[in-house]
């Protein structure tokens, strides 16, 4: 059974993107833990698929991410296709984690 949740640390962005020069659906970029999903191009579903895929199984082989998205997709109802729109939607504008900011007040003595 092949996983298809997104990873927890995983942050998500929602953005055109530009990648050697050309427009792509989306990227994975394991080293920084960071999804990109490109909303203007084709269907917006399958890439978040394809690329929890990739975050998931970074080894698997590239063919075999484009095979599994689609089989899971083409399972998927009309509402579940939803969710995964609102999911990503929702971790898009509320990262998993942020830094936390704690302000402190500094003595002027020395």
């Amino acid at each position: 059974m092949i996983n298809n949740k997104m990873p927890e640390n995983y942050t998500v962005e929602i953005k055109r993107i530009r990648y050697q020069g050309s427009e792509v659906y989306g990227l994975t970029r394991l080293n920084q833990e960071k999804i990109e999903i490109n909303p203007k191009m084709g269907d917006v579903v399958n890439t978040i698929i394809h690329e929890k895929l990739h975050a998931n199984y970074p080894d698997m082989e590239h063919e075999d991410i484009y095979k599994n998205a689609l089989k899971i997709e083409s399972k998927m109802t009309l509402p579940e296709m939803a969710q995964e729109l609102l999911d990503v939607h929702e971790r898009s504008m509320n990262p998993p984690y942020k830094r936390e900011i704690i302000y402190t007040e500094v003595s002027k003595q020395i």
